[in-house]
């Protein structure tokens, strides 16, 4: 408000208005002219200079603030697009430009010179690259002044697109003081423009790049790109656009770029490996945004296209995949073991054996991308594993075989990759290699064993191939433990007379006394347990206990001689066999702790003192004093090799429970012949085991 001194009164004003309004015309407008007899009136500014600043870029418009101020930041627009002209634009206003009480215009802002630099850049803060500095034009009255320009954006499109651009006012708006003396508080304080900046960056697709990890980077401004595309990995894969050639700079507006790609048609003389190829399509939408991540899990050459604003870019983008497989058995092929792990849309996790020193193969699948680049083979530990080659040079075949050779390492693990370009590339695939010593089984006796003075133990009927082709099939399974049989003797059936209590099987008593059908058969063979692994053949075979005293028809508890290992305890609930012939009676165990066995239903005859207790079973792994047992029955060659494989000097496994692993705990007619590296699930108590560790070296 002006301000005047108590005691005035208005008529007096008035008239003071008028005699300085004449004072005015007289003196013109450049000074303020004035009565001394009123120098008394003391005036005030109302406010400061108010100043707006604007920058506005096509649709877009951004106030700005000093820099320095509490509320002041840089005007930022944003992404832009290129727009056909800038507007700046600086409106200075102020309130108190009549304070010499005449409507001629006394105390008024100054005719001042307010400018625009411009600068450009690869980054926010760019100051490097000057384009231009210009005045604005002036415009308005005194108290209210408009300096504005607009600019094409013809001028500047070389210096401004795909860059960081910022907009730097400068001038000083000021005003004009009554020069009397009373009234010098009327005058505001200049205004430095300097501080008033807005900043953009023009939005201009200049390239596109994909990457996968350390990939071999493929943009759009590579040459003959149906000849020489960009290659990644089948995939995850990030495409990025940039706004420069110089590759520094990802700012888009509004969630451009728009991407789209498609499949080509196979390039001639590409790869075959794979499954066929989908035709070509359609262009598919795969994102928006100056950063994205498509899978490319089909290989092929792909079509990649980019729009934002008025530029647009196309990259030719060929995806390989490749993939390490188990090869075909034989010398030239798979020689030791090849475990998936189970997950077949995982190729990475894939492990395979191999001897210490010796080789083995993996087949190499190239899937129908045209990959005119090398792949190179790489070892994380030479010193472990490494592969064959090194390098294989284009053109490359579907398929092929690749040699994994085994280090001086008696138990270790590492990774070879197949890498795209380079060894240093991005990983087209891995596989885990396991470096073992080889376990020897130097000599194998195989005793096929009747009585025929028992017509219950023959005949065998057990059907083995020639020691030479099951010796080979053995072979075949125990390679992927890296194991091996050197020679194996199958023997004729042998005739000892053993079977000493008639119920036609051989018994193998767990009840710390003698063994009176074994031992016949040890002292009859001559077996020599210490320097050949050997293996019994039998019709039937059972564990066995003896009686230590007689029980009553109606007991439902019996005593026996003993019971090593307490045995008996693991087959609570089991269905067993007291007595031989017409006495025989199944008895079903409730308690099997100690000597002291309890029944769950009550003895239906009576029983003498040294009458079995038998549990038939398919076999028995020994131990370094009694031999391997096996019955033939169905899938017996099976359990043949199982039995060894317990044995804490051979293989140490356990049972597991899984039908398709030769370590399944029963002999079932679907057991399978494989030995994992995964780990699978024991039979008895918690947790699983990894086979191919396990084995001793």
């Amino acid at each position: 408000m002006r301000g005047f001194r108590q005691g005035w009164m208005i008529p007096v004003c008035l008239l003071a208005a008028l005699a300085l309004a004449a004072l005015a015309e007289q003196a013109g407008s450049g000074t303020c002219q004035h009565d001394p007899g009123f120098e008394d009136m003391e005036l005030k500014a109302e406010s400061a200079i108010v100043i707006t600043a604007t920058v506005r870029v096509g649709d877009r418009t951004v106030t700005l603030k000093r820099i320095g101020t509490k509320d002041g930041a840089v005007g930022d627009l944003g992404p832009l697009c290129i727009a056909d002209k800038i507007e700046f634009k600086v409106e200075a206003e102020d309130k108190d430009s009549t304070v010499c009480m005449t409507d001629s215009i006394i105390n008024y802002l100054k005719d001042t010179e307010v400018s625009v630099k411009v600068f450009t850049g690869v980054t926010d803060d760019a100051q490097d690259d000057y384009v231009d500095t210009f005045a604005l034009d002036k415009s308005g009255n005194r108290e209210k002044r408009i300096w504005s320009k607009t600019r094409t954006m013809q001028e500047w499109s070389n210096s401004l697109r795909g860059k960081w651009v910022r907009f730097e006012f400068s001038g000083t708006v000021e005003d004009e003081p009554c020069p009397i003396p009373k009234h010098k508080n009327s005058h505001d304080g200049p205004v430095d423009m300097k501080g008033y900046q807005a900043r953009t960056v023009f939005s201009v697709l200049e390239k596109i790049v994909a990457t996968q990890g350390e990939s071999v980077r493929a943009d759009s401004n590579a040459n003959r790109l149906r000849e020489q595309p960009g290659y990644v990995c089948a995939g995850e894969v990030t495409l990025d656009a940039y706004s420069d050639a110089a590759g520094t700079e990802q700012h888009f507006p509004d969630g451009q770029p728009v991407w789209t790609a498609q499949k080509m048609p196979p390039a001639a003389g590409g790869g075959g490996g794979g499954p066929p190829s989908s035709p070509p399509g359609k262009p598919v939408r795969i994102g928006a945004g100056k950063r994205i991540k498509p899978i490319f899990s089909e290989p092929g050459l792909y079509r990649i296209h980019a729009k934002t604003c008025d530029s647009e870019r196309t990259m030719f983008l060929t995806v390989v995949k490749v993939e390490f497989h188990k090869a075909e058995e034989g010398p030239n092929g798979n020689r030791y073991g090849f475990d998936n792990m189970d997950t077949p849309n995982n190729p990475h996790d894939d492990h395979i054996s191999v001897k210490r020193n010796g080789a083995t193969f993996v087949e190499v699948r190239i899937w129908e991308s045209p990959v005119n680049v090398p792949i190179h083979f790489v070892s994380q530990d030479p010193d472990t594993a490494r592969p064959g080659i090194e390098e294989k040079p284009p053109p490359l075949p579907p398929s092929f075989l690749l040699e994994i050779q085994g280090r001086d390492q008696r138990k270790k693990e590492t990774t070879i990759e197949a890498r795209l370009g380079n060894p240093d590339g991005p990983v087209l695939t891995s596989i885990r290699v396991n470096v073992y010593e080889e376990r020897v089984i130097g000599l194998w006796g195989i005793f096929p064993v009747i009585d025929k003075m028992s017509q219950g133990t023959h005949p065998l009927n057990h059907n083995l191939p020639p020691e030479g082709m099951l010796r080979n099939t053995y072979n075949n399974c125990l390679k992927q433990i890296v194991m091996i049989i050197e020679d194996m003797v199958l023997h004729g059936d042998k005739d000892v007379r053993y079977d000493l209590n008639g119920n036609g099987a051989l018994d193998l008593y767990l009840d710390g006394g003698h063994q009176d059908e074994l031992n016949p058969i040890r002292a009859a063979l001559s077996l020599n347990l210490d320097n050949q692994l050997s293996t019994l053949i039998v019709k039937k075979f059972n564990y066995a206990w003896r009686l230590a005293e007689k029980a009553e028809k109606g007991n439902t508890t019996i005593r026996i001689r003993g019971n090593v290992d307490n045995r008996l305890d693991n087959y609570t609930g089991m269905q067993l066999s007291l007595g031989i012939g017409e006495g025989e009676e199944p008895v079903t165990i409730k308690d099997g702790n100690g000597v002291n066995i309890v029944l769950r239903n009550a003895l239906q005859k009576i029983h003498a003192a040294g009458t079995p207790l038998c549990l038939n079973i398919a076999g028995i792994s020994g131990t370094l004093d009694i031999p391997m047992i096996v019955q033939v029955e169905q899938n017996f060659e099976k359990m043949m090799l199982h039995e060894p494989l317990h044995r804490e000097e051979i293989g140490h496994l356990l049972d597991v429970n899984n039908t398709t692993n030769l370590m399944h705990y029963s002999a079932i007619p679907n057991r399978g012949w494989e030995l994992r590296y995964k780990e699978r699930p024991l039979y008895r108590g918690t947790g699983a085991e990894n086979q191919w560790e396990k084995i001793p070296r």
